[in-house]
Parts: structure tokens; sequence; C-alpha cells
């Protein structure tokens, strides 16, 4: 049982490690803004994921290394910094918190519906991350408002970024999560059985049959068994609802 648990924390730092670099890859197709901020074809999509599939906290961790990778990219932008102050604020609300909270995403593993599940991780992730981006607009970047409010300045310049990353990544989102398990350990296509039929489990015990229902349920397939199916193609399901009334 020990060697199982530590075959999964590895496969699991695996998936992490891949996420990483995929979303590393995908941060490189981007349109880039002057002043950081870039749309990507959803490179939040990955640290997503795992936040997803584990929990939270290892998306979230997972968020921060990603958060890392991105700003050895960017360290153009510490130039702007004025004080030591401005310099943490760009490390912390410009890359480590700001990546870090997409793996808050997976919170929502608990819906039945995995496509609305991650619809709303993806929203609950980009208004995070926007939150931290604006907080820096208002502090570190408030020099370049240029006349403007500088709430209004941050709003309007990580809005034009992020509403269209934000797009594309509940949009890849859904998708996905209308076509890949991410809840079963081992990834595969969602199964599309519009019924499960179980025997009585005579042979089983009660946690292996309610581990059964359980996925069924998860994956939006109703559950019933033998017993209940055959008396209910029989005609006489309605008539033991009432003697089990009586």
């Amino acid at each position: 049982m020990k060697k199982t648990g530590i075959n999964k924390n590895v496969i699991m730092l695996c998936e992490c490690a891949v996420m990483v670099a995929l979303a590393t890859v995908l941060s490189l197709i981007k349109i880039e803004f002057p002043y950081g901020g870039s749309i990507t074809i959803c490179s939040m999509l990955p640290i997503l994921i795992i936040g997803y599939r584990y929990k939270p906290l290892v998306g979230c961790l997972t968020g921060v290394v990603y958060g890392l990778i991105q700003m050895l990219f960017g360290m153009s932008n510490f130039a702007y910094a004025t004080s030591w102050q401005a310099a943490l604020m760009i490390l912390f609300f410009d890359y480590l918190i700001a990546f870090g909270v997409i793996g808050l995403g997976g919170v929502f593993r608990g819906i039945k519906n995995q496509a609305v599940g991650l619809a709303l991780g993806a929203l609950l992730a980009s208004v995070l991350r926007f939150l931290c981006h604006f907080l820096s607009g208002i502090t570190v970047w408030a020099g370049f408002a240029d006349g403007m409010p500088v709430w209004l300045y941050s709003l309007i310049y990580n809005g034009l970024y992020m509403l269209p990353e934000f797009g594309i990544l509940i949009v890849a989102a859904i998708a996905l999560g209308l076509l890949v398990d991410f809840r079963s350990e081992k990834l595969g296509a969602i199964k599309r059985n519009k019924l499960v039929i179980h025997c009585g489990g005579c042979m089983l015990n009660e946690k292996e049959v309610d581990s059964r229902r359980q996925k069924a349920e998860n994956a939006g397939v109703p559950f019933t068994n033998y017993g209940i199916a055959i008396s209910y193609m029989r005609g006489i399901f309605n008539g033991s609802l009432f003697v089990n009334k009586i």
C-alpha cells in the first residue's frame, strides 16, 4: 500500500511538471502588451487542470512554479520598479500570486457536470488573476496613467488582455471537459453510457458498490441494479413500492 502511495505522488509530480512545461510553451504563442500582460492560447488551462485533478493547493503550488518561469521571461519589467516595495509588488502580484491563484479553479470539482465545473474554475481563476494585475497596475504602474484616473487605467489596460484570455480559456475548458475525464486516475475519454445496471453485489462489499455508484453519478449516468431494472421492465415496480410502504 505504501508503494502505491509513493507511485501516485510520483505520477502527480510528473503531471505537474508536464503541465508547467505545456503552459510555458502555450504562453510563448502570444500577443504581447508593452508593459506586461499578453493574450495567449489558453496557457492558464494546464494549471487549472492540475488544480481540478488534484487539490486546489497542488494547483496553486504548480501555478507558483509557472509564475517563477514567467518572471524569468519578464525580468525586464523589474526595471520599472522605483523602490523595493514596487519590486515586491511586481514579484507577487504580477507573477507568483497572479499565476498561483489559477489552481483555485479546482474548487469546483464537486460539480457533477465536469464541463460546468471547469468553466466556473476558469472564471474564478481569471477574475483572481485580473485582480492581482489590477492591484499591481494602481501601484507600480500608476505613472503610466498619463492623466487618466489610476484605477481606470489599470482596469482598461489589464482588461484588454484578460478578457480575450478568459474567453479563449473558457472555450477550451468546456471543450476538454466534455471530452476528457479529468476525475479518473488515468486520463481517458468520457464514456457516454446512458444507464448502468449493476448486479446485486453479492460478492462485493458496500464500499466497492458505493464507489461504482459514485463514479456513475459523477459522470451524470443513472445507476440501478438488476432487481429494480427487471421489476420495472415486468411492470411490477410500482406495485412493489406500494407493498413496501404498507
